[in-house]
This record gives C-alpha cells, structure tokens and sequence, in this order.
C-alpha cells in the first residue's frame, strides 16, 4: 500500500451499536493523538487506527493473515463476504477456521496490546455472489476489551446513500497488503483516496468495472500508486468528522495485473457503499 494526504469533514448522527457499553471509550474516537501525515507515506503507529482488525485463516496447526475488517462493537467484525467464504465450494469459511487480532500494528510481533478472538458465527449477506453484496459480518466467542488500542468505529446513519456528494472527497484505509515488492507488508500502513464518480470508474476500465457497479459500491482512488493491495480486502475506508471517525466504505475489488498477479494501481478500486446495508447490520446484530 501507498499513501497521500488529506482528510473529509462530514457531519453525522452516529450509529451507536447496541454492545457499545465500556465506559470511558466512544466509537470512532482515537485516545492517542498523531501528527498529520505525510506525502507519499506513512507506517502506522500502534493505536493509530484502533478499529482496524487483522483476519486470521487457520490451517492446520498454523495461521495466515488474509484479510482486514472493522470493529463495529465488543462482539462483531464488519469484513468484506470474500474474505470468508472457501474460493473452491463458494460457501462460508468455518468459524472455527477463523482468528481475529486486534490492536496488532506488525504481523510479525503480538504485543502486549493485541487481543486475540475466536469467532463463533459467519454470517454472510444473503444476496452475495461473486463481487455483490461483498459484506459478511464476524460473531466473536468472547467480546474484546476496549483500551486505547482496541476501539469500535462510528456508522454514519444520517449519511445520505447518494455518493455523489462525497465525490473528490478522500477516506483513509488501512492494511497489511502487497507493497511496491510485491510481498505482504508486516507493518500495518495507511493512505487516504479520493471518491469518485461512476462515470469515471466506468471509463477508467469499461470491461471490468461495468459489470460491478451499483448503488451498493462506489469507486475510489488515485492510480498513481496509491492503493490498496492484496490482503487490504474487508478493511474499511474511515472519512472524519472532527476527533471522530465514522466507517463509509468496504475494501472489496481491483482489478488485476495479470503479469504482476498483484493489484493494478493504476486503476480505480470498488468498495462496499455501508451505507446501503445498515439495515441488515442492525438486524444481525440485534439477533445476536
């Protein structure tokens, strides 16, 4: 992943989940302050992005980082629908399968800030297929503790569904994926993109963007590098209100660089509209 400047002012009436209830802590408020970052990159700093979730697929006796997601609340992850279903049955991974780290800034080192999750229910969007409706939703056996690093991200719920006004406005993600070398990154990094309009992600790549976009997605980016790899899928894409951070899209698709095998920065990445699927977010969690 690269990186870039900038941040968007939204106003917002937050989506206050139900298992948000650990005093002292509020959605998408960070407790450490950080500088303002720089051109061209930054590596994140532990507590820097507290809701950013690091997912773990078991394999036999070992695990390997596929994925990130968002803390919506004590309980529940908000990931991307293909970062837990099996690409040969097409059906959902097992939540034993399953491990989630939080509060982990490098792959590599569990600090003492890192709470490890099982999870005990997948539950994918119904309508999900292929690239649509690429949202699931994680049910951790035990709830994680909120401490400065580990800390829920706020949804928007006054947001307007048209994307059109936050079109040319820049949202930051976060991940652990391919670099400029090709290889995951063990150091968790961050870059801001902009949002842009259908009609350019349309034009940027006719063949492979024509066929994906919706009301449920929107296109962001710079295609000058700037982007996320693979392994940033099922992270979120955070805009800010001030102090605070409210959650507006899913990192879902790119296309591919087919001689690379890694991801063409040079071309606009899809992301899952949140705002389109509140509803099903507060019915899985009200079920829970």
């Amino acid at each position: 992943m690269r990186f870039i400047n900038r941040l968007l002012i939204v106003g917002a009436l937050y989506l206050m989940l139900p298992g948000i209830s650990q005093a002292s802590y509020q959605c998408g408020i960070r407790k450490h302050s950080f500088v303002q970052l720089v051109h061209h990159g930054w590596t994140v700093e532990e507590g820097q992005w507290p809701w950013h979730v690091a997912i773990f697929h078991k394999r036999s006796k070992s695990e390997k980082y596929a994925c990130g997601g968002t803390l919506l609340d004590e309980n529940h992850v908000l990931t991307a629908a293909h970062c837990v279903v099996n690409r040969n049955t097409g059906y959902a991974i097992s939540a034993n399968n399953l491990k989630l780290h939080f509060g982990q800034q490098n792959l590599s080192t569990i600090s003492a800030n890192v709470q490890i999750r099982d999870v005990s229910k997948v539950q994918i969007h119904p309508d999900h297929s292929s690239h649509r409706n690429d949202i699931a939703i994680l049910l951790m056996r035990l709830p994680v503790r909120y401490t400065d690093y580990v800390i829920p991200i706020c949804i928007d719920q006054n947001a307007d569904i048209d994307l059109r006004n936050l079109e040319g406005e820049r949202g930051w993600i976060t991940g652990w994926g391919t670099t400029q070398t090709g290889s995951i990154s063990d150091v968790l990094h961050t870059a801001s993109l902009p949002v842009v309009s259908y009609l350019q992600c349309f034009n940027d790549h006719e063949t492979v963007f024509g066929n994906l976009l919706n009301e449920n997605v929107f296109c962001a980016g710079d295609r000058n590098g700037t982007s996320p790899g693979t392994g940033d899928s099922g992270g979120g894409m955070y805009f800010s209100d001030g102090d605070r951070w409210v959650l507006r899209g899913i990192v879902s698709f790119a296309k591919a660089d087919e001689l690379k095998n890694e991801v063409d920065t040079s071309k606009f990445v899809i992301f899952v509209n949140v705002q389109r699927f509140l509803t099903w977010i507060r019915e899985i969690i009200a079920d829970n």
